[in-house]
């Protein structure tokens, strides 16, 4: 629905639920695809805490994945992003991967 009527900002948090999801499910590779492509409509539209969400996706994913640096990589985009909108739980969240 949201694709169909061009709803950008809602494609891009659902999304990152997904990638959520399928993270949860240890599928790496899906939620990479659905992360990436949400990170892309949230820059697209300037949606700060879904571009936070997605950074995060995609570090937990790589850390999975044993890509250290490009975990790192997108941990520190999500704590910057986390942090500037003061969301302290989730900043919580990627410094506990972050170590």
């Amino acid at each position: 629905m949201a694709k169909e009527i061009s709803d950008y900002e809602g494609q891009a948090v659902s999304l990152s639920h997904l990638g959520f999801s399928y993270l949860g499910l240890n599928d790496y590779a899906k939620a990479e695809e659905l992360c990436s492509e949400g990170l892309k409509l949230a820059l697209s539209v300037n949606r700060k805490s879904t571009i936070g969400r997605c950074y995060q996706v995609l570090a937990e994913s790589e850390a999975m994945r044993k890509h250290k640096r490009k975990a790192s990589k997108h941990a520190q985009s999500a704590l910057e992003m986390f942090e500037r909108l003061g969301m302290t739980h989730e900043s919580d969240e990627v410094k506990r991967h972050l170590k």
